[in-house]
């Protein structure tokens, strides 16, 4: 890092001696400090809880609230210039919004979510946000590999040390209000706060080197969040760009429309692509416009749309691996399997047909299996010849020759799959192996059959129309 934006040192606010140096006028920048935090916490921590967001909009955007984040970020951080003290304000006026206003941040935090987060984290958070000593100063990337986790589990952490960061400051001005000594003060209340100050003196030193700590980490947190944020945006917006040319080959082939309302229709989704452009070069940068562009075809036929259907599949499939393996969350994982079950259950709404059905796609009992690592290659091939059986009794004639094709396609992928991580000496004990090893096959099965289904339910669904009409 480089020194200059380096936070001021513990030593600078805590003199040397201090388990014996009772002489608070020998603590002024520890007293300066206390000062600028008052009003940073009743002007703002205070007033932004039960606000709406446009009145605390209005009220982070105001020049006084500036001027107090800024007091504190020019005293805490000397070194920096004007720049990088109004942006490093900024992201310090955030902190109480993060606590009060989080799903502002993070459209998938959950209360209930981030008190499992403390249960499973419990021993790296102790280890993590472990009080630090002026002597044994210590910063948080190096106690955690932030490169491993998703955007939602840094959250977690980013919200975390908000909560902590706001606690100690919380304790440093309750232990202030009855020991350190103003201006204002009468020679009888000097005295009395001389004396809280000697026994309160470690309790609130403590509380200072805390959030001394944590606010470091918590500027550390928010921009690795928001690299994580960006990233996750960019792939959203290319995502959303690869859906609407799609969308464009659709229109194209399209029979219930003339040459000019296809023209139109194109016309506004080109419009709608060059707005995510737009937008994907102004949050990821020339590199991230760059990548969009190679990552499209530019010809673009049946079987491009194909490649792209895929693409799109393996960035879901990729991050239902990444929940699996840095959360142990299946919830996606589980309404892909019910998804499939419903249009299964379309095709024939028998009771005995459901549960056949829940006997090869028990989502609990596969999800016990994986957690297991015991669902093998035996188990996938196992759903794969089920699935082909039912395009047998299902589907119509015509697709007979393509759905055994399909079916011999899959066998050999999910075989050579088995092969490459063999051949690689992969450990499937490591849940990262094994996750990507088994979603992998799950997923080829997956995503061939929803479409076979969804084709088999559309002709059923088709033909009970026909004798409705009737």
């Amino acid at each position: 890092m480089n020194s200059k934006n380096k936070i001021r040192l513990l030593s600078t606010l805590i003199p040397p001696n201090y388990q014996t140096n009772n002489l608070i006028s020998s603590y002024f920048n520890l007293v300066k400090l206390i000062d600028l935090l008052k009003p940073y916490n009743t002007e703002l921590v205070q007033k932004i809880n039960g606000r709406e967001w446009r009145d605390i909009t209005k009220l982070l955007t105001a020049k006084t609230s500036y001027d107090i984040s800024k007091k504190i970020i020019h005293f805490l951080y000397p070194k920096l210039d004007n720049k990088e003290v109004s942006r490093l304000s900024k992201t310090f006026n955030l902190i109480p919004i993060i606590k009060y206003k989080s799903n502002n941040f993070s459209n998938h935090f959950k209360y209930d979510k981030y008190q499992l987060f403390l249960q499973d984290k419990k021993i790296d958070l102790q280890r993590i946000f472990s009080i630090i000593t002026p002597e044994n100063p210590n910063t948080i990337n190096t106690k955690i590999h932030l490169d491993t986790l998703d955007n939602d589990t840094t959250f977690f952490y980013l919200y975390h040390s908000v909560i902590l960061t706001l606690e100690e400051m919380n304790s440093i001005l309750t232990i202030c209000k009855s020991c350190i000594i103003t201006n204002d003060d009468t020679p009888l209340v000097k005295d009395k706060k001389l004396n809280t100050f000697k026994n309160k003196k470690m309790e609130l030193l403590t509380h200072i080197i805390k959030f001394h700590s944590y606010l470091q980490y918590y500027f550390h947190l928010y921009q690795e969040w928001k690299e994580k944020d960006r990233q996750s945006s960019v792939d959203t917006l290319i995502k959303n760009y690869w859906e609407l040319e799609i969308t464009i080959q659709e229109i194209m082939k399209s029979e219930k429309m003339d040459d000019q309302q296809k023209e139109d229709s194109i016309e506004t989704i080109k419009k709608q692509q060059r707005e995510i452009e737009f937008f994907t070069e102004r949050i990821g940068g020339p590199d991230s416009l760059k990548k969009l562009k190679q990552t499209l075809p530019v010809l673009f036929d049946e079987s491009m749309t194909d490649n792209i259907k895929d693409t799109l599949q393996l960035v879901f499939w990729d991050n239902i691996k990444k929940e699996i393996i840095a959360e142990n969350n299946y919830q996606k994982f589980k309404e892909v399997i019910q998804e499939l079950k419903v249009l299964l259950m379309i095709i024939n709404t028998k009771k005995e047909f459901g549960e056949e059905i829940n006997s090869y796609l028990d989502e609990e009992f596969i999800i016990n299996l994986i957690t297991g690592k015991v669902y093998t290659l035996k188990e996938c091939q196992k759903i794969n010849t089920y699935f082909f059986e039912l395009t047998k009794k299902y589907d119509a004639v015509v697709y007979d020759t393509p759905n055994e094709e399909h079916y011999v396609v899959i066998t050999n992928q999910l075989t050579e799959i088995e092969e490459i991580f063999k051949k690689g000496e992969v450990d499937l004990s490591n849940k990262k192996d094994y996750i990507n090893y088994i979603i992998s096959m799950l997923s080829i099965i997956i995503n061939h059959y929803y479409q076979v289904f969804k084709r088999i339910a559309q002709q059923k669904i088709d033909f009970l129309k026909t004798i409705a009409d009737k």
